[in-house]
Order: structure tokens, then sequence, then C-alpha cells
């Protein structure tokens, strides 16, 4: 994947961010406040958005839970980190499913009550998930480009 595919890649998922954070947008431009039952709308589409669980960030709630949050940020770090190192292409699964681990075990001992919901376990567990899951995502978006160029060539 080309340096130009990397920053349009970490470019799309910051903006993606920066949605999740209304008080972002607030600081930017104080119109922007009636953008949030948009927003709201937006991100409901891909988090349930339960209030308990919700980050506040400048006064502000989250659009998305402390999980997903986790895992978006992780996707935003770890596109930032591929735009400056070259990825080595491992097809094996299991870091994925390494990654996986922790929030699956948050998930169930939150639902089985040994312990209370924790922000800051729901976000880490999803930052690493998120982290893993970009990667295996370029994995995938290199090995189409790649497959275009040589459909190019024929």
């Amino acid at each position: 994947m080309n340096y130009k595919h990397k920053i349009f890649l970490f470019i799309v998922v910051l903006i993606w961010n920066v949605g999740i954070y209304p008080g972002i947008l607030f600081f930017i431009d104080n119109n922007s406040i009636a953008a949030i039952p948009l927003l709201n709308k937006f991100y409901s589409g891909v988090c349930h958005q339960h209030d308990i669980k919700l980050l506040k960030i400048l006064g502000f709630n989250s659009m998305v839970c402390s999980r997903c949050a986790g895992i978006y940020a992780g996707v935003l770090l770890f596109s930032f980190y591929m735009i400056f190192v070259k990825i080595k292409t491992n097809k094996e699964i299991k870091f994925l499913i390494l990654s996986a681990v922790p929030l699956i075990l948050d998930v169930i001992f939150y639902n089985i009550g040994i312990y209370n919901y924790s922000k800051t376990a729901a976000f880490t567990s999803g930052l690493f998930f998120g982290s893993a899951g970009i990667y295996y995502f370029y994995i995938g978006l290199e090995k189409l480009i790649s497959e275009q160029k040589i459909k190019e060539k024929l």
C-alpha cells in the first residue's frame, strides 16, 4: 500500500473518531453543537450508546460507549503508526484472536456479575482489539490493491 493510501485511510479514521466526541467539534466551531442529534443518530447504528457506558469529555458524552471508543481509538493509533512503518503481512489470525480475548473476558465478567462496568477496562480492551482489527483490514486492503494492479497489467 502506498503512502497516499495510508494517509487517506488515516484521514477517514480520524474524521470518524472526531465525530465520536462532539466536545471537540464544539471547540472548533460553536455552531457545530447543532450537529449533535445527527451524530447521535449516525453513531447509534454502530453502538448501543447506553448512557452509563459513555465517556464524558469536555462536558459532552461521547457518541459511542467506552469499548467502541477504545476500538476506534485503536484503529486511529494503528492507522497513524502504519503511515511511518512498513507492516509485515502475517496472515495468521492468532493476533486478532488474542486481542479479542481481553474484550470477550471483560464482557463476560461484567455480564455474569464478577465486577461492575469499568470504562477503563472496556476502553483498554477495545483499544487492543481495534489495533489488531485495523491490521487485518490493512492486510486485506493491501491484497485487494495488489490484485487490482495485476488485473490492470493483463
